[in-house]
């Protein structure tokens, strides 16, 4: 998919973060750069590959701090699942 791997349940994260504190906090800011979460999980379509869910836009992520986010971007424009 335009040269790149598919991303999948439980592949591995790449997350890049800051943030900033009010000055009577110890920290003023700072940030996160490369630091690792996982997909914790894949599509609502029931795609798979070798027999692992394919992630795709809005699907989970278990961050480094061990929050939820979602996958907002790095998808392909062009590749559709179940759709």
């Amino acid at each position: 998919m335009q040269g790149k791997n598919p991303a999948l349940l439980g592949d591995s994260t790449v997350e890049s973060d800051s943030y900033s504190l009010s000055s009577n906090e110890r920290y003023a800011g700072g940030q996160h750069n490369n630091a690792n979460g996982k997909v914790s999980s894949g599509n609502s379509k029931n795609v798979y590959i070798g027999g692992v869910l394919v992630a795709t836009k809005d699907s989970t992520i278990q961050t480094h701090a061990n929050t939820s986010t979602t996958v907002k971007d790095g998808f392909s424009a062009n590749v559709y699942i179940g759709g």
